[in-house]
């Protein structure tokens, strides 16, 4: 071989390497920056399940702590709703009680009240004729339940649904107490 075909052997073997070289090195580079964005995606991917899970947790205890409440409110308006109950029970059978326990009542209530005249209005379903109420005239007025004493312009109201919805706190308090401890 010649000089010439030496020098171009030479050149050719050297181009040869150069880019074969050349492509390994592409090659690694594109290795580098497919690991290098293949670890971006997966740490961007994490994230992105971490912040997920995050947010699921959040929407769990959410959605248990809004059920929790739901649980108490109804609890609460179903207690409410028996303690209704009990208090109307109670001013219904106030309505109905005997004579003689009416009379008791009026005349304790009186007690209470102090005045020392004034005009009674009884009950409609009890007869005036049965009651004896001392200095009080009792009056043809009547109330649907309970009873009142007018005394000129003031007027007494001891209707049993007024004095239970008067006291209705401590009934209550009494009634969830019994009921519901």
């Amino acid at each position: 071989m010649n000089n010439l075909e030496r020098i171009l052997d030479k050149i050719k073997t050297d181009a040869t390497k150069k880019s074969q070289d050349i492509i390994e090195d592409k090659k690694r580079e594109r290795q580098e920056f497919i690991d290098q964005k293949t670890s971006e995606a997966e740490d961007k991917a994490k994230r992105i399940i971490r912040n997920a899970e995050e947010k699921r947790d959040i929407i769990l205890r959410n959605a248990s702590t809004q059920a929790d409440r739901r649980r108490r409110d109804i609890e609460l308006f179903a207690k409410n709703d028996v303690v209704k109950k009990v208090l109307d029970l109670t001013v219904e059978r106030l309505k109905n009680m005997d004579k003689k326990d009416y009379e008791r009542f009026v005349k304790n209530s009186l007690k209470n009240l102090s005045p020392e005249d004034g005009k009674l209005l009884l009950q409609k379903s009890m007869d005036k004729n049965d009651f004896d109420f001392g200095d009080f005239e009792i009056s043809k007025e009547t109330v649907d339940e309970g009873f009142a004493l007018k005394k000129g312009n003031i007027l007494y109201d001891n209707k049993f649904s007024s004095l239970v919805d008067y006291n209705k706190n401590e009934y209550e308090k009494i009634i969830i107490e019994k009921l519901f401890n």
